[in-house]
């Protein structure tokens, strides 16, 4: 049997005009979006597009623009920047982690993000429904709170896949 997880092709998507790219393609993609409010990623957008995934550089922004405005780097922002901050050096180590004689570089990096990643995000997203209920939703922290736990299911998939 064809392995799809194998073929399918990565597309960062920012701007409508890659629609056309991604529903003329043959096969399934894996869709990178903003979650920008202009340029929703969502799997109806792409006949092609069954994967949409979000951008960890864009929750870690959001963040870091809520850490800027506080008078003190402490607090809030400075917690999840703390985690979305171990999960970037996962993801440096996982690529220069010898390879097992029996696994890819593709294989390897899906085990990592399974084993040293997965623990992460699950703590990041308890730690984001817990201060989401005790942060004001227009503060910046609570933007940036908000957006993560709305592109929570695209950004998570990241772990699923080695690429």
């Amino acid at each position: 049997m064809h392995n799809l997880r194998q073929n399918r092709q990565l597309f960062s998507v920012s701007l409508g005009k890659f629609c056309r790219l991604i529903n003329n393609a043959t096969e399934p993609r894996v869709v990178l979006g903003s979650g920008a409010a202009a340029y929703p990623i969502t799997p109806s957008m792409f006949a092609n597009a069954t994967e949409p995934l979000g951008c960890m550089a864009h929750l870690r922004r959001k963040f870091d623009e809520a850490l800027k405005a506080q008078k003190h780097p402490t607090g809030r922002a400075k917690e999840a920047l703390d985690m979305i901050g171990k999960l970037y050096h996962i993801e440096a180590m996982a690529r220069k982690k010898a390879l097992p004689d029996d696994l890819t570089e593709i294989e390897r990096i899906h085990q990592w993000r399974q084993e040293k990643s997965r623990p992460i995000l699950d703590a990041l997203h308890a730690w984001l429904v817990k201060n989401q209920k005790e942060v004001m939703p227009q503060s910046l922290i609570g933007k940036a709170i908000a957006y993560a736990i709305g592109q929570w299911l695209y950004i998570y998939r990241y772990i699923d896949d080695g690429r």
